[in-house]
C-alpha cells in the first residue's frame, strides 16, 4: 500500500509540475511578445557635447589624433553613449564613433545673427546646406540624428536677440518647418531635432508640433549666473517642466545642454552634475552635457584660457586631464538604475530605434548599391557573353554605374571574380585596367572629400597590386593607354615621394597630369595632385595645379556641370577649412555662371556665396563678393541687400569709416529700401560707439544731410527726432526743440511726436 500512495502522490506532483511549466511559459510568452510588440522609441541618451578644441591650437588639424582617440576612449568608459556637435565632423572622427560604438547628433545647419527669417532667397541656402552636409554622411551608421538649430529661436551678434520677438512666432516656425521638411524627406529613417532655450513660452512650443524629438538647452538648477547657484529644487521644477512639455506633445524630449563650470566652484562640479543627471535620468528620454573639454577660444584666443565662466565648462580640462564632472557622469552613466530596468529588457529584446535605423542603413545601402537593377542586368549580361564585342560597352556602362554610386570596392570585386571565371578572356587586359582605375577612383573620391588618412592606408594597401595590375593591363585597354599612363604615373610618383626624392615626382607630376589634362579633357587628376601636394607642403605649385584644373573644367564642360563641379570642390576646400583653395575654386564658379546664366540667377549665386562667406567669418571674402554683385548687377533685386549687407560686414570688421560711407551711399542710392532706417540706425550706433568726443557733431551733421536730401522720406521722422536729441546733447536747446516742435506740427499721430513732447518737458524742466 505505501508504494501505491507514493505513485499516485509522485504522479501528482508530476502533474503540477508540470501545469507549473506550461504556465509560467504561457506567461513568458505573453511578456516576450507584449515586449516585442512595443513602439519602438529612441533610445536613452547619455551624452556630452563634443568640439575638436585643444589648448593653444587654432585648428583641429594640428592636435595628434591620439588625442581624439582618448576622447572616444575615456567617453566609453565612462558610459557615454552620443556626442553632439555644432558642425559637421572630420571622417575620423565619425570613424572613431563607429568604432566605439557612439552615436552622433550632428547640427547640418544653423540659423544665425545673419538670418532674415522673412528671406527665401537665405531660407534656399540654408536649405541647400542642409541637403549637402546630410549628403555627405546620410550612409554613416553612427550618425543618430540630424539637428537644425542650437539656441532656438536666439541669435546672437546682430542685436535681434529672440527671433520670435524681432519676426513673429509664426514666420520663425513656418521658417523652422520648411527646414525640418527638407532634411526629413532626404532622410525619412534619422529623427530630427533641433536645440531650444526655454525663454519664453512661445520658445518652448518652437518645433514642438513637427519636430521628432524635443531638445532643450537648460541648465538645471542654475539660479544665479554671476555666482553659479544651484538649487536642487528648481531643477527638480525644470525636469518635471520638460515631462509635461513632452506630454502635452506627445514626443519624446531630452536636454541637449546642461552642466556647470568649475569657473564658479570647482569643487561643486560633480555634485552638481551628479544631481542633474539623477533628476533627468528617470524621467527625461536623455540628457547632454556641456561641455566634453575646456574651450580656450570661445571667450577670446585659442592659445589664452580666459578667465571668464564661458571656457570651463569641460568634463575635462582642455588638455584632458580629468575633472570632477568626468568622474560624477561615469558614476552616474554606467549605473544600471539610469533607466527603469523595464525598459531596458525591451530594448534588449526588441531592438532600440538606434539599431532599427543602423538595419534600415544596411538596407538602404544594399538597395542602392548592390541590388540596383540595372547593374545587375549588367552583370549578367557580362557573364552570359563573356567573349562577345559588346564587352567593353557593357564594362564601361557598369563602371559608370558603380562609379555614380561611389561603389568603387563592389565594383573591383566583381571584376575579380569575373577575371577568375573567364581567365582566357580577351579582354583580360581590359578587366585588369578596370579594377586598377575603380581602385584609382576610389582614391580619387577619398582625396576630393579630403579623407586623407583613408586616402593613405589604401593607397598603402594596394600599392603592389595596382602596380602589377596597370602593368599586365597595357596590351588589353585598346586605347585607354593615356588614361593608363596616368594611372601609371601617379604610382611612380607616390614612390619617389617615399623614397624622398620629391624633385624627380613634382617634375613628373606636372608633366605628365597637364600633358595627360590638355589631350584627353580630363580635369580630375589636377585636383587631385594638387590636394596630395598641398598634403606635401608644395603650396605653390598646388595652387597653380588648382587654377589650371578650374580652367580646364570651364573650358571643356558644359556650364551646369561646370559650376556644379566646381562649387562642390569649393565646398570640400571650405568644410576643410582650406580658405584659399576655396575661394580659388569659387572665384571660377562664380565666373562660370556670370559668362552663361541670366542675371537673375547669376545675382542670387555670388550673394549666397558672400551670404556664407559671412557666416564662416571670411569678411574681407564676403565683402569682395557682395562688391562684385553690386558693380555687376545694380539694378537686380538683390542690389541693395548685398550693398546693406556689405557696409554690416565693414562694421563687423570693425572698418568703421568705411562701414559708414558704405552705409551713407546706400541710403543714397536705395532711398525706398526697407534697409534704408535700419542702415541709420547703424550709422548712428557706430557714431555713439566709436565716435568718442565727437560722436554728436557727427551724428547732427550726418542726420542734417539726410532730412535736406530725403525730407518727405519715411525715415525723415527718426531722422528728425535723432537730431533733435543730438542737438541737445550738443547744449544747443533752441534748435532741438524746432526740430521736436517739427514732429508734432508735421507728424502728430506718430509715436515720435509722443517722444517729442516728453522731450520738450524735459528740457523745460532742465
Amino acid at each position: 500500500m505505501p508504494k501505491e500512495k507514493n505513485k499516485k502522490t509522485g504522479g501528482k506532483n508530476n502533474f503540477i509540475a508540470k501545469c507549473l511549466l506550461i504556465i509560467l511559459a504561457a506567461a513568458l510568452f505573453v511578456i516576450a511578445l507584449f515586449v516585442l510588440l512595443l513602439p519602438k522609441g529612441p533610445d536613452t541618451i547619455k551624452g556630452v557635447t563634443y568640439d575638436l578644441k585643444y589648448p593653444k591650437i587654432s585648428h583641429y588639424s594640428q592636435v595628434p589624433r591620439r588625442v581624439f582617440e582618448k576622447d572616444f576612449k575615456l567617453m566609453k568608459e565612462a558610459g557615454i553613449n552620443t556626442i553632439r556637435l555644432y558642425a559637421m565632423p572630420p571622417e575620423f572622427i565619425l570613424d572613431l564613433a563607429d568604432k566605439y560604438g557612439i552615436k552622433v547628433i550632428v547640427t547640418v545647419v544653423f540659423p544665425g545673427d545673419w538670418t532674415d527669417f522673412t528671406s527665401p532667397y537665405q531660407l534656399q541656402a540654408l536649405k541647400r546646406e542642409a541637403l549637402r552636409n546630410i549628403n555627405s554622411d546620410i550612409d554613416r551608421e553612427c550618425i543618430y540624428a540630424w539637428s537644425i538649430w542650437n539656441d532656438a529661436p536666439w541669435t546672437y551678434g546682430s542685436g535681434r536677440g529672440d527671433v520670435i520677438k524681432a519676426y513673429g512666432e509664426e514666420t520663425v516656425a513656418s521658417f523652422l518647418r520648411e527646414l525640418y521638411e527638407t532634411v526629413k524627406k532626404r532622410d525619412p529613417l534619422r529623427p530630427v531635432t533641433a536645440a531650444t532655450l526655454m525663454v519664453s513660452e512661445e520658445s518652448k512650443r518652437l518645433g514642438a508640433d513637427f519636430l521628432d524629438i524635443l531638445g532643450y538647452n537648460v541648465y538645471l538648477g542654475v539660479t544665479d549666473w554671476s555666482k553659479g547657484t544651484y538649487d536642487p529644487k528648481v531643477a527638480e521644477e525644470m525636469v518635471n517642466e520638460l515631462v509635461a512639455l513632452s506630454i502635452k506633445y506627445e514626443k519624446p524630449v531630452f536636454i541637449t545642454e546642461t552642466g556647470y563650470s568649475t569657473y564658479w566652484k570647482d569643487a561643486v562640479q560633480a555634485d552638481v552634475i551628479r544631481d542633474q543627471i539623477a533628476k533627468a535620468g528617470r524621467k527625461l528620454d536623455g540628457i547632454i552635457l556641456f561641455q566634453w573639454a575646456d574651450d580656450w577660444s570661445k571667450a577670446g584666443e585659442a592659445r589664452v584660457q580666459n578667465d571668464g565662466v564661458e571656457e570651463h565648462w569641460g568634463l575635462l580640462e582642455g588638455a584632458r586631464e580629468l575633472k570632477g564632472g568626468y568622474r560624477a557622469a561615469k558614476d552616474m552613466f554606467r549605473v544600471s538604475a539610469f533607466r527603469e530596468p523595464f525598459l531596458a529588457i525591451a530594448d534588449y529584446f526588441r531592438g532600440s530605434y538606434f539599431a532599427t535605423k543602423k538595419r534600415g542603413l544596411r538596407k538602404r545601402w544594399k538597395e542602392d548599391i548592390i541590388a540596383d537593377r540595372e547593374i545587375e542586368s549588367l552583370q549578367n549580361r557580362l557573364n552570359l557573353t563573356p567573349a562577345g564585342e559588346e564587352v567593353p560597352a557593357n564594362l564601361e556602362e557598369l563602371a559608370k554605374r558603380f562609379y555614380e554610386k561611389k561603389g568603387f570596392n563592389q565594383f573591383a570585386s566583381f571584376l575579380k571574380e569575373y577575371r577568375s571565371s573567364y581567365p582566357d578572356s580577351e579582354y583580360k587586359g581590359l578587366v585588369d585596367y578596370y579594377i586598377a582605375l575603380s581602385e584609382w577612383s576610389k582614391l580619387e573620391y577619398l582625396a576630393g572629400e579630403g579623407m586623407w588618412q583613408v586616402y593613405y592606408a589604401e593607397k598603402a594597401r594596394h600599392l603592389d597590386e595596382i602596380l602589377e595590375v596597370l602593368e599586365g593591363a597595357e596590351e588589353g585597354t585598346r586605347g585607354r593607354e593615356s588614361h593608363l599612363k596616368i594611372l601609371y604615373l601617379e604610382w611612380l610618383v607616390h614612390n619617389d615621394i617615399l623614397d624622398g626624392k620629391e624633385n624627380i615626382a613634382l617634375e613628373k607630376l606636372e608633366e605628365g597630369v597637364k600633358d595627360y589634362s590638355g589631350r584627353i579633357g580630363d580635369a580630375a587628376p589636377l585636383i587631385t595632385y594638387s590636394q596630395l601636394l598641398e598634403r606635401e607642403g608644395e603650396a605653390r605649385l598646388s595652387r597653380r595645379l588648382l587654377s589650371e584644373y578650374a580652367s580646364y573644367v570651364s573650358g571643356f564642360m558644359e556650364p551646369g556641370e561646370a559650376a556644379s563641379l566646381l562649387s562642390k570642390k569649393a565646398e570640400i576646400e571650405l568644410r576643410n577649412e582650406n580658405f584659399p583653395r576655396a575661394k580659388l575654386l569659387y572665384d571660377a564658379y562664380l565666373n562660370v555662371v556670370v559668362r552663361n546664366y541670366p542675371e537673375e540667377d547669376a545675382s542670387l549665386a555670388i550673394s549666397e556665396l558672400a551670404d556664407m562667406y559671412k557666416r564662416k567669418s571670411l569678411l574681407d571674402e564676403s565683402i569682395e563678393a557682395y562688391e562684385r554683385l553690386v558693380k555687376e548687377f545694380p539694378n537686380c533685386e538683390l542690389a541693395d541687400d548685398a550693398s546693406y549687407a556689405m557696409a554690416l560686414a565693414l562694421k563687423e570688421k570693425r572698418s568703421y569709416s568705411k562701414a559708414v560711407k558704405a552705409l551713407h551711399d546706400f541710403i543714397a542710392k536705395y532711398p525706398d529700401s526697407d534697409f534704408s532706417r535700419s542702415a541709420i540706425k547703424e550709422v548712428l550706433s557706430i557714431f555713439t560707439v566709436y565716435g568718442r568726443g565727437t560722436r554728436h557733431e557727427k551724428t547732427a551733421s550726418f542726420l542734417k544731410e539726410i532730412i535736406a536730401v530725403y525730407p518727405d522720406s519715411d525715415f525723415s521722422i527718426m531722422a528728425r527726432f535723432e537730431l533733435a536729441s543730438s542737438l541737445a546733447s550738443l547744449g544747443k536747446r533752441e534748435e532741438a526743440l524746432r526740430e521736436y516742435q517739427y514732429i508734432i506740427d508735421n507728424h502728430p499721430d506718430s509715436d515720435y511726436a509722443n517722444y517729442s513732447r516728453k522731450s520738450i518737458e524735459d528740457l523745460g524742466a532742465e
